[in-house]
């Protein structure tokens, strides 16, 4: 409540809605606005009462949306109708791909994801559900339920849902899972994959056949919409964190420390610039100006592209660290490699950390149920790091979901395992 209470404030917003469980915790906190009457109680209002509509004009700010907060206080993103719809347009011109015909949102519900899904279900007569919770348990029980054709969400439920026996659960109505936000972890895609079933054409004519589609990409929600895709199946192998190649409406380069573009193989900072990239943010404009580079938004993304023009993410810059020497330690890759070498581990993050002169590294694994839990697996992940990060690593943990702080989109709070971590250090 006390988080949210700051957030409002630095809005400046008109009013408060809420249903009474977040009215009650924003109680005894000053979000600078007065608190409307409680949500439910809209439904008694008289229709005839309420103004005209207001015309929007398609720049005009429509939706201020947070950002995942995973580096402090969330940031407010502003959206416009023509930011929010661009990229539907150019789903509209295109043949609705297997699977969009009845689709089952595990986004969170007020992520500007959410607004773009919803607006795209609603432009194409695809079948939307919207689930409150995100959690593993609670989309299984929804797609045996409801059996959709096709799932979207982001990272943190497709690990969520591979920590479960998906052999036993009945799945076999999706034939697409669609990854937004960060890219997923492979591991993770080739569990789910293994799962549902899809049409395809043999020499006897249409046919459904095991195995789903997983598309994977990168987006934020400043970016609007994920600004790259590729799609994975039963026999892909282009995975290492590769997000595929940018959608048609995008112009995108990875830049250097001084802007300039870098060529392939060279890791730096995306920056692109699309029709669906956001305003800016609301009441902030220091923030807006400071990830603008020649027209196009820095994402804090470090990523780099192979000769092919494929993209590959490596780490959040926030998250990685400088080694020296030419050397950095980037924290998302090394989780990948650990979680391809250690069949065992459901997930893992990577927290590091620099102590004067030194860079210290903590790996927390979270084990399958069935797994050894005091097996020492320091040696195993020390072996799947490359040289430079496996010099670094302190401690190999085994912890609990618990032991994880997440973000309201499920995303890993590091900044706040940074803290916990370099205080073990001083310690």
């Amino acid at each position: 409540g006390e988080r949210a209470a700051r957030y409002i404030a630095r809005l400046g917003a008109a009013g408060v809605l809420a249903d009474q469980a977040h009215l009650d915790a924003l109680a005894g906190h000053d979000p600078g606005a007065p608190l409307l009457p409680e949500i439910a109680t809209l439904g008694a209002g008289d229709p005839d009462a309420a103004p005209e509509p207001y015309r929007h004009w398609s720049g005009d700010p429509v939706a201020i949306t947070h950002s995942s907060g995973t580096t402090g206080m969330p940031k407010a993103v502003v959206h416009s109708h023509a930011s929010l719809y661009a990229a539907i347009r150019h789903r509209l011109r295109l043949p609705r791909p297997q699977g969009q015909e009845r689709m089952l949102s595990a986004l969170p519900a007020p992520h500007a994801a959410t607004l773009i899904a919803l607006n795209l279900a609603l432009s194409s007569h695809t079948e939307l559900a919207l689930l409150s919770r995100q959690s593993g348990d609670g989309v299984l029980a929804a797609i045996e339920r409801w059996q959709p054709t096709g799932v979207i969400g982001f990272a943190a439920t497709w690990a969520d849902l591979a920590r479960h026996d998906l052999t036993t659960r009945d799945l076999a109505s999706v034939a697409l899972w669609w990854n937004t936000g960060d890219c997923a972890h492979e591991v993770h895609i080739r569990r789910l994959i293994a799962t549902g079933s899809r049409e395809t054409v043999t020499r006897a004519g249409r046919a459904r056949v095991p195995g789903s589609q997983f598309v994977d990409g990168l987006g934020s929600t400043e970016m609007g919409h994920s600004h790259f895709f590729i799609t994975h199946g039963p026999g892909t192998e282009r995975y290492g964190r590769c997000v595929g190649r940018p959608h048609a409406f995008v112009d995108c380069e990875v830049v250097g420390p001084d802007g300039e573009p870098l060529g392939p193989g060279e890791v730096g900072e995306l920056a692109t610039t699309s029709p669906t990239l956001a305003l800016g943010y609301w009441n902030d404009s220091a923030t807006t100006f400071r990830t603008r580079l020649r027209g196009r938004f820095l994402t804090g993304d470090l990523m780099y592209r192979d000769e092919e023009g494929y993209y590959y993410h490596v780490d959040r810059a926030v998250d990685s660290v400088e080694l020296g020497g030419g050397k950095r330690l980037f924290t998302a890759m090394s989780e990948e490699r650990v979680l391809a070498a250690c069949p065992d581990v459901l997930d893992c993050t990577v927290v590091a950390v620099r102590d004067g002169e030194h860079v210290v590294t903590d790996v927390l694994l979270l084990l399958a149920a069935d797994a050894d839990q005091a097996a020492d697996r320091t040696a195993a992940v020390v072996a799947a790091l490359d040289e430079a990060a496996a010099a670094t690593v302190r401690k190999v943990l085994v912890v609990s979901p618990d032991d994880i702080p997440l973000g309201p989109t499920g995303k890993v709070r590091k900044v706040l395992l940074r803290q916990v971590h370099l205080a073990a250090v001083g310690a």
